[in-house]
């Protein structure tokens, strides 16, 4: 399972590094998933090094502290994309306005 995972996260890794090669992503993004995904390859190859962190932060398990910084990244992620949305959604609706009355103005 460990070589499984290795590959995996190197998979991702490259589908990271090519998604901003073709400038989906920009450099501080890439960098942000890279050190996760990095990250992640670590507590793989070394699953003991999640223990000594929990432990260094006062949680029982290295298993525990995964999840616990999972799920604030998941909140967090969700919460950006809940603003972006919202974002989208305003800029949708001053554009639809400003050519309502453009071509309103056409008609008159």
């Amino acid at each position: 399972m460990q070589i499984f995972l290795f590959l995996l996260i190197l998979i991702i890794c490259f589908k990271i590094w090519f998604e901003r090669k073709r400038n989906k992503i920009n450099r501080l993004e890439l960098m942000g998933w890279l050190l996760l995904w990095l990250g992640a390859l670590a507590l793989v190859v070394k699953p003991d090094i999640a223990s000594q962190l929990a432990s260094l932060v006062g949680i029982g398990r290295g298993a525990d502290l995964v999840v616990y910084l999972a799920l604030v990244l998941i909140f967090y992620l969700l919460f950006r994309l809940v603003v972006r949305i919202e974002t989208l959604e305003r800029h949708i609706t001053e554009i639809v306005r400003h050519s309502a009355l453009n071509e309103w103005k056409n008609r008159r």
